[in-house]
């Protein structure tokens, strides 16, 4: 027996995996990366719209504001969100209370029922 001064680590242990167990851990991180990218993206637009509205000179610091400035930006959270085929609590509002006309893809008219909000 040869001794020698090199210490032998254990090897790392994975946990054998079935072809549909990483299909679905695939996906489920595709899904994560797609909500980090909406989120980033609606954070971006909505940043610039209040450094828009503040160099008009609108307080962009009251508590009402905020509120509304909260809604904006969740609203453009789900829009993306929806883009990519991922749900939002908001969506199934949206779908109670907006309506369209039009033929196929291309509306016209675009009606917000604010009663059906509730």
């Amino acid at each position: 027996m040869v001794k020698d001064n090199i210490i032998q680590f254990p090897k790392k242990f994975t946990m054998p995996k079935t072809p549909k167990e990483d299909k679905e851990l695939q996906k489920k991180i595709a899904e994560q990366h797609q909500q980090i990218f909406c989120q980033a993206m609606a954070d971006e637009i909505t940043e610039n719209i209040l450094i828009r509205l503040h160099s008009e000179n609108i307080s962009v610091t009251s508590k009402d504001f905020l509120k509304d400035y909260k809604l904006v930006s969740e609203s453009l959270k789900s829009l993306l969100l929806r883009t990519q085929g991922l749900k939002h609590t908001l969506q199934s509002k949206v779908d109670k209370a907006v309506t369209t006309k039009g033929k196929g893809n291309s509306p016209y008219s675009v009606t917000i029922d604010y009663d059906k909000f509730k």
